[in-house]
This record gives C-alpha cells, structure tokens and sequence, in this order.
C-alpha cells in the first residue's frame, strides 16, 4: 500500500501544527529518498503539504505522527485485550470518560490511539511514555508523548493498515 490520492486527501484534515515523518511499512522513520532508517528523525519533521509532495517515493509506506512538543500532542495508546481495564485501574473512571478527539487504529481488536495537545507550559512535567502492563507481562496502555512517533496513516505489518476511528478522519 503506498500513499494514495485518498490517504492524501484525509491528512489534508489534520491539525496544520502537527509535525509528520515519513516511515517504511513497519513502522519504522525512514530517508524518504533512500528508504533507509533514519536515526535522527525527529529533526526531519514535515508538515502536511511535505509529506504529500513524498507521494511518489516507493519507499514511504505510513505517515507517523510526531508526539510531544513538535505537534503538542501526547497518545493515549490502548494496545489490546484488558486496555481499557487498565485505564479504569490507573485513573479510577472509564476510559470513555476521556473528551473527544482524533483517534485511530490499526483495525486489530482493542487496539486505538488517542490525540490530546498538552499546553505548552506544562510540557516539561511530562515523561516521554508512561506504561502499564497486564498481569500477563504485556504492555496494555501507554501515554506517549517526547521522543516517540505514531504512524496515524497508511501501511501496518499486521493488517490492511491504519483507519480513522469511526470512520472519520480529523
């Protein structure tokens, strides 16, 4: 799957302020000319209208959303069976109690991120990722945020790839 016209057109939606970086089909930052990892890669962000002019690099196969202060947004990643257990453990409320916002998926069950901007000032009080993991050992919920990226668009290894939540882009 490569960046199609219609993947194109649904990142046209989201915030102009969030920083995007090009990535291979697993999900990994990649040297859209190359396809090759890119180590330092959350100093080759681009913008919307950057990342849809690397629509004919054959390398470019998902389009990862920058978390932390370069888009001002963290992810809250329910990653599987018992996620949202986790969160009403964590927080004490259920998970829908969390306000509206951009959300996507892989489609594989029980599996979604969540977009929230952080105010800027508040930036320094936050971790990179904070993790919960299930009795069984697995990482069930994370908050991701400075340092990591998310892929919100295109290829995933283990499905037919990424889907807006309800079937909205943002």
């Amino acid at each position: 799957m490569a960046l199609t016209p219609e993947l194109l057109l649904e990142l046209q939606a989201v915030d102009s302020d969030w920083r995007l970086i090009p990535c291979d089909g697993r999900k990994r930052p990649i040297d859209p000319a190359t396809g090759q990892p890119m180590d330092a890669w959350g100093q080759h962000t681009y913008d919307v209208d950057g990342i849809t002019e690397l629509a004919g690099s054959p390398y470019v196969r998902a389009v990862g959303l920058v978390l932390g202060e370069p888009s001002g947004v963290i992810a809250v990643d329910f990653d599987g069976n018992g996620s949202t257990a986790k969160f009403l453990e964590v927080y004490g409320r259920p998970w829908d109690d969390l306000p509206p916002t951009v959300a996507w998926t892989s489609g594989r069950p029980n599996r979604r991120q969540m977009a929230y901007r952080v105010p800027c000032d508040l930036w320094p009080f936050l971790r990179g990722r904070r993790y919960f993991k299930a009795a069984d050992d697995r990482t069930v919920l994370e908050l991701r945020g400075a340092g990591h990226q998310s892929i919100i668009a295109g290829e995933h290894p283990d499905t037919n790839g990424y889907e807006w939540v309800q079937g909205k882009s943002p």
